[in-house]
């Protein structure tokens, strides 16, 4: 019975403490994992699929999945718990940008992206995600014009790797430009650096980056190419193609030297809007979803999940069935946990243009659909409040959810002590004689009466004399009997006593006991106010040669063509 009241303690204590929110359905966001939560942030709202590209909202909203204890895979996608951050410093909506984590730090970084898809610029072009203190910070913006749709930020070397993009309307700009070079940030300078890329290698968007297992080889999977062609006109224009999967872009970090590595087996389709995760541990790449290229238009890839022996270079083709777990996908997140075959899937766009908000999970040994998830457990010393679950950080509805989950707890603590209690009382009525202090005639008991039995109370003398006059009650034959009247008197000069009241004052011997209140770890905390940063607004496009302005146009392209430099199809 007592192990059964301390699981039911555990448990109030687990389900209180926060609230879990289902996440809308969303496309082209980006999550990472860190200290056994699995963080996500924006993207774009897709729960109608029939929004036009031009129209579709990117969102500013935070999240982590605690993935340390067990659950149903099923429930996972309603457990998400939506994190407000300290500070006056907060992100701003944003989707197609480039995420890595700083693990050594406990930090998360996002750069550039699509930002509020209304042809402004950000704010604040690099920022970074404190998960102990829940702040966010603004990093170097040195890094060259914003772009959006790079692959994600590699960490080696104490140094962030982002490559690939493009800068246009869309961000603000009157131009079309796709970002050649490497964009190297030296986290210790907080310093931005570049290496160029070879002329005879085209620059990508849409694509993912993998750093491998030897932690310098960053491989570049995918995407659509941009070759930069001129015609027997004399035209140039940006010649798009869907990257070849059978000729990996490879940067090493020690030596920031660029080549590509021909693969064997059997190649998957060409593809972008896919995801690319190192297996822990392996020298395995697991490239899962993405989307091909028509004419006109894109569809999600039917031969869906591949793994990439970076050592042999050669594919391996998993056949997985497409009607269970996240089958066909695109435009989703995936992340492998630390030392574990287990990949999450998340969000993204199924076979049907339907946004996603499930959460899959896959056993990448066995190739399963994992159904119940074992997580690993919390870390050892754990900060309870890190990412938003601290008090001044907390939504009204997480408020909520403390103050219902701490009342909870008080009434099932009160009621185990009490049941323990009057277990041991009816164990000792067998062979005791047991004062009633259930009879009208007891005193009061109060909370600190609660004690173990052969504990040793310090002397106290506030305690002393604050309970001087509480009547006390003795057994006799007859039954409870009070005590005998209690007479007080004071020592005169000549040695004789002199009887006085109980209430009389003697001069000398006033007691003052102070009762001093003990502020809570929340009041102790002190919280500072910054001031909210002025929101930059930036209107630019191309002057016509009369000086007037051209209409602006759909700036999130859904449909892939070839644009020329004078901006004609």
């Amino acid at each position: 019975m007592r192990q059964l009241l301390y699981n039911a303690l555990f448990l109030a204590g687990i389900f209180g403490a926060v609230t879990s929110v289902s996440p809308t359905p969303r496309l082209y966001s980006g999550c990472t994992y860190l200290r056994r939560k699995i963080y996500c942030y924006g993207g774009v709202d897709r729960a109608d699929a029939g929004i036009q590209a031009d129209r579709l909202m990117t969102m500013d909203d935070f999240y982590y999945l605690d993935i340390s204890g067990n659950f149903a895979v099923s429930n996972a996608s309603s457990a998400w718990v939506e994190i407000n951050a300290e500070g006056g410093l907060q992100p701003e909506p944003n989707a197609f940008y480039s995420m890595g984590k700083i693990s050594e730090n406990n930090t998360i970084v996002i750069s550039g992206g699509l930002g509020r898809n209304d042809r402004t610029l950000l704010v604040n072009p690099t920022i970074a995600y404190n998960v102990i203190t829940n702040t966010w910070f603004t990093m170097s913006g040195n890094s060259g014009n914003q772009v959006y749709a790079a692959a994600n930020a590699q960490e080696s070397n104490n140094s962030l790797y982002i490559w690939g993009g493009v800068s246009d309307a869309a961000t603000g700009y009157g131009f079309q430009d796709y970002e050649p070079d490497m964009r190297i940030l030296d986290l210790i300078a907080d310093q931005w650096r570049r290496v160029d890329l070879y002329a005879r290698i085209p620059t990508r968007v849409y694509h993912t980056s993998t750093l491998g297992n030897d932690q310098r080889s960053i491989y570049f999977i995918g995407g659509q190419a941009q070759t930069y062609v001129t015609a027997e006109n004399g035209t140039s224009y940006y010649e798009k193609t869907l990257a070849p999967m059978n000729s990996i872009l490879v940067f090493d970090t020690s030596t920031s030297m660029w080549a590509t590595r021909n693969t064997t087996g059997i190649t998957p389709s060409s593809r972008l809007w896919h995801t690319a995760e190192l297996k822990p541990n392996t020298n395995e790449i697991v490239v899962y979803g993405g989307a091909i290229m028509l004419p006109n238009s894109t569809e999600p890839a039917e031969d869906f999940c591949y793994v990439l022996d970076t050592t042999s270079m050669s594919w391996t083709i998993i056949n997985l069935n497409k009607d269970e777990g996240a089958g066909i996908r695109s435009d989703h997140s995936a992340v492998f946990l630390e030392d574990s075959t287990l990949m999450f899937i998340m969000f993204g766009m199924n076979e049907n243009a339907d946004g996603r908000a499930d959460v899959q999970v896959l056993n990448t040994d066995s190739w399963q659909w994992v159904q119940n998830y074992e997580g690993p457990g919390p870390l050892p010393n754990d900060n309870q409040d890190e990412s938003g679950s601290g008090s001044s950080g907390l939504s009204g509805g997480a408020i909520a959810g403390i103050v219902i989950g701490v009342v909870a707890t008080i009434v099932i603590i009160v009621g185990a002590l009490f049941f323990i209690r009057l277990q041991r009382r009816r164990r000792q009525q067998s062979s005791h004689h047991v004062i009633n202090n259930n009879s009208n005639m007891s005193p009061p008991r109060y909370s600190n009466d609660i004690k173990m039995e052969n504990e040793i109370q310090p002397f106290n003398v506030a305690t002393t004399l604050s309970i001087q006059q509480q009547a006390q009650y003795y057994p006799t034959a007859q039954g409870l009997a009070p005590p005998p009247a209690q007479h007080y008197a004071i020592a005169q000069s000549d040695g004789r006593l002199s009887p006085i009241s109980s209430r009389t004052r003697v001069a000398g011997t006033t007691t003052t006991i102070e009762t001093n209140t003990i502020p809570s770890p929340q009041q102790q905390r002190l919280v500072g106010e910054t001031s909210s940063p002025q929101r930059l607004s930036v209107e630019i496009d191309s002057p016509k040669p009369d000086g007037s302005h051209q209409e602006q146009q759909n700036v999130l392209r859904m449909t892939l063509s070839p644009v020329k430099p004078d901006g004609s199809g």
